[in-house]
C-alpha cells in the first residue's frame, strides 16, 4: 500500500512540474504576443525614421540584453549609420557612411539575409572584449529587399533568431513607410523641375 501511495505521489509531482512548465511557456508566449502587438502599434504610429529606429531598438531590448547597438541603413550601394545605442568609446556619428567590404560578419548578414551570430568583435564596428561578448547581426528586410542591418553586441548569444528576424521584418515595413512618407512630403513641398521649395 505504501509503494502504491509513493508511486501515486510521484506521478502527481511529475504532473505538477509538467503543468508548471506548460504554464511558464504559455506565459512567455503571451508576453511575446503582447510585446509584438505593442511594437506594431508603436511602429505604425510614426512616420519619422529616427523614431522608428529608436522604437525598434527599444523593443529588441525587451527580448535580448545588449551592451551596444547600431542600425545600418542601406542607401543605394552603401550603408549609413541610422541610430547608435549605448556607445562608450569612439562615438559613432549617425549618418556617416560605413564601408562593410572588409567586414566578414556584415557581409555574411548581407549574403545570407538571415541573422548571424559571431564572437569575433575585434574587427567590427562595435568593438568589444572578444570571447566575453557576441555580435548578432539581423537583416532588415521589406519584400525581400535589404533595407539595413541591426547589429547588437550582447553577453549572451542565446536568443531566438526567428524572433529577432520577425522584429526586424516589422521594422522593415515601418522604415519603408517612413522613407516613402519623406519622399512624398519632399515631392509635395518642392518644385519638381527646379528642386526649390514651393511657397
Amino acid at each position: 500500500a505504501r509503494v502504491q501511495t509513493l508511486l501515486s505521489l510521484k506521478q502527481a509531482v511529475k504532473i505538477s512540474i509538467e503543468n508548471e512548465k506548460l504554464f511558464e511557456n504559455e506565459k512567455q508566449k503571451r508576453l511575446l504576443e503582447q510585446t509584438l502587438l505593442e511594437l506594431t502599434n508603436a511602429l505604425t504610429s510614426t512616420l519619422n525614421l529616427k523614431e522608428v529606429l529608436t522604437r525598434v531598438m527599444d523593443a529588441m531590448s525587451h527580448f535580448i540584453h545588449f551592451n551596444k547597438s547600431i542600425v545600418l541603413l542601406k542607401e543605394g550601394e552603401q550603408f549609413k549609420i541610422g541610430v547608435v545605442g549605448n556607445q562608450e568609446e569612439e562615438p559613432l556619428c549617425e549618418g556617416s557612411v560605413v564601408d562593410i567590404t572588409g567586414d566578414a560578419f556584415l557581409n555574411k548578414v548581407v549574403t545570407t539575409m538571415r541573422p548571424v551570430l559571431s564572437n569575433d568583435l575585434e574587427s567590427h564596428i562595435l568593438k568589444g572584449r572578444s570571447g566575453e561578448e557576441n555580435l548578432i547581426g539581423v537583416p532588415i528586410l521589406c519584400r525581400d529587399n535589404l533595407l539595413g542591418i541591426i547589429v547588437l553586441n550582447c553577453l549572451s548569444g542565446d536568443v531566438s533568431h526567428e524572433l529577432l528576424f520577425s522584429l526586424a521584418g516589422q521594422a522593415g515595413v515601418a522604415i519603408q513607410n517612413a522613407r516613402m512618407f519623406t519622399k512624398i512630403n519632399l515631392m509635395a513641398t518642392t518644385d519638381g523641375l527646379t528642386g526649390l521649395y514651393n511657397r
